[in-house]
């Protein structure tokens, strides 16, 4: 740009002007510092651009990673409920048909015998949890749940 200003200049002066030009006609001068400097800014700006990109990227990516993670825990709570509460109700189905009419302390036998098997689930659980069990943090967590329900129905 500045080389062709002189040329405007030159013109207008009156002067001839190359019509093709190669460095060894140029007038103008470009130093090292200027050319650097240019670059630079075209690289920093670049980099900051692709820095805008990533941080977008990352962004949608966790998004979907957490939409993903909620509709797998969503998806999982159903099976985990049922797969801890069937075992459980058919134990109280076999214990009610096998005990017949003799029903005494027969409500207190069920309840502690249901107390000590969510009590041991619970523990197992805990251990499971403890050595970093993702499905056993999430059976732990719904179990949890499922005792506080009994607790309030039982009410």
């Amino acid at each position: 740009m500045t080389e062709s200003v002189l040329d405007v200049n030159d013109l207008v002066s009156g002067k001839t002007v190359a019509l093709y030009k190669n460095p060894s006609v140029w007038r103008a001068r470009y130093t090292r510092g200027i050319v650097q400097a240019a670059a630079k800014t075209a690289a920093n700006t670049l980099y900051k651009k692709m820095n805008e990109y990533t941080d977008d990227a990352k962004e949608k990516f966790n998004d979907t990673l957490d939409k993903y993670v909620d509709n797998m825990v969503d998806t999982s709570t159903d099976t985990i409920i049922t797969s801890i509460q069937t075992p459980i109700q058919e134990k109280v189905l076999w214990c009610t048909a096998q005990v017949g009419d003799a029903r005494d302390g027969l409500e207190d036998r069920l309840k502690t015998a249901l107390k000590e098997s969510f009590d041991k689930m619970q523990a197992d659980l805990e251990a499971e949890v403890a050595n970093g069990g993702l499905v056993a943090k999430l059976s732990l967590k719904r179990l949890r749940l499922l005792i506080r329900m009994k607790a309030v129905i039982s009410l």
